[in-house]
């Protein structure tokens, strides 16, 4: 910023013929601006400026580098902008479409009054990948492996009925008499290898038929189905106690959702991504005991 500011004062002698005029225009004192075309000389190992008898002027060395000052200082103008804009500008965060209003609220009360205005786009883990790698978002939450380092909730299945304890999985198998099997709903955050393959290996151990998982789907539609056919939702202890349900372990099979947060490509958060990252932790840290 010295070498560009000291610039500002030979550009703006050139302009306007003196020094004084030049420090009257950039709002310096006439000393300071001395001072800095000083420092730019004793740095280059050339004098820029002469006085004469028509006031001050580029020497001829000074009169040769003034195009490229000028577009340095063209450069500067439009990186200060351009960082300004970045200020200003909303940080796109993506969130799990089945995130309800309750954990975008406690997302935006995380991140404090101090943060600039939070865009938060709803999407699939596929479509929130493609945001941060084309620029879409500055960052977003993503399934993560269970080696990863990671934010990890206990799974357990939602049921709009009041029972207690935990589910066996041998009490889904269905019976001869049975006239609509239960379904486990499964959410699209939940369909990796570490989720869905786990249960449906302990659901065909106790002797469930493979079309008792099926996907969540239409968030509406899955809550009808609870209340009406009894079925239940994979899902954590907060998203039961959100939608009114029941949350009840699974016995036997330890499941986990495991979340990172990832930077997308450009991301305008900068020094400020450990409060966006708290953020995140404190709603998916805030599990019901």
């Amino acid at each position: 910023m010295d070498v560009v500011q000291a610039w500002q004062v030979v550009v703006a002698v050139d302009d306007y013929g003196s020094i004084s005029a030049a420090a009257d225009v950039l709002a310096l004192a006439q000393p300071v601006a001395s001072r800095r075309v000083l420092h730019l000389e004793e740095e280059l190992g050339v004098r820029l400026l002469e006085r004469g008898g028509r006031g001050t002027r580029p020497t001829a060395v000074g009169r040769s580098l003034l195009p490229t000052a000028r577009r340095l200082l063209e450069a500067a103008a439009a990186l200060e902008a351009e960082a300004a804009h970045a200020r200003r500008r909303p940080w796109r965060l993506g969130i799990p479409r089945t995130w309800s209003d309750l954990d975008a609220a406690r997302l935006l009360t995380a991140l404090g009054p101090d943060a600039p205005e939070i865009d938060l786009h709803r999407a699939a883990p596929t479509d929130r990948l493609d945001a941060l790698q084309d620029g879409g978002a500055d960052a977003a939450l993503l399934p993560a492996a269970p080696d990863e380092e990671a934010w990890r909730q206990p799974l357990g299945l939602a049921t709009a009925h009041s029972q207690h304890g935990s589910v066996h999985l041998e009490e889904l198998r269905p019976r001869r008499t049975t006239v609509r099997r239960t379904r486990i709903l499964l959410d699209e955050e939940d369909e990796v290898a570490h989720v869905r393959g786990r249960l449906e290996q302990a659901m065909d151990m106790h002797g469930l038929a493979a079309d008792q998982l099926a996907p969540r789907g239409d968030r509406a539609r899955a809550l009808a189905d609870l209340a009406l056919h009894g079925d239940l939702l994979l899902c954590t202890a907060r998203e039961a106690r959100d939608i009114g349900c029941t949350w009840r372990p699974l016995d036997g099979i330890d499941l986990h959702r495991t979340s990172r947060l990832e930077l997308g490509v450009g991301s305008s958060l900068g020094e400020r991504t450990d409060l966006v990252r708290e953020a995140f932790g404190a709603v998916l840290e805030n599990e019901p005991s």
